[in-house]
């Protein structure tokens, strides 16, 4: 079984939750099943790009020690038991997590604000640049 994830926040955590899951729980119990099982991060950036470069080499070392196989190209398409990439490689997978970021929604675009990489720009405070009133949690997504 194949499971691959992104390379983000979300996606970096649970790859590595589930790898020590498996590597200590499952395979003390059922040790062969560590040959039938590829953790797969995929990421079009850098692991985890928002945070310092100490913290992504920290996890990428992390994960590699633990059997992860981090790839770094863009998806090119999802179907239904493989992925496929831009460069042309087919990964085929036996489950897959999605938990690729969010952009911003219609009306965050439509806002009348500075923006940061399609987002509502803030300072070190979460206040929007422009407007030192209004507070911006970019975590929110309005739907």
């Amino acid at each position: 079984m194949d499971v691959s994830f992104s390379g983000g926040p979300t996606g970096v955590e649970f790859t590595g939750e589930l790898s020590d899951f498996i590597m200590c729980d499952v395979c003390e119990k059922y040790p062969h099943i560590k040959e039938h099982i590829k953790i797969t991060p995929i990421e079009a950036n850098e692991l985890l790009a928002p945070f310092t470069p100490k913290l992504r080499q920290y996890a990428t070392n992390h994960l590699s020690k633990s059997g992860v196989t981090i790839m770094k190209e863009i998806v090119k398409e999802v179907q239904e038991e493989k992925i496929l990439l831009k460069d042309g490689t087919e990964i085929p997978y036996g489950l897959l997590v999605w938990s690729t970021g969010m952009g911003p929604s219609e009306f965050v675009n439509n806002l009348n604000l500075p923006k940061s990489r399609g987002r509502v720009g803030i300072d070190k405070w979460l206040c929007t640049v422009s407007r030192r009133c209004i507070f911006n949690w970019r975590l929110c997504r309005l739907r």
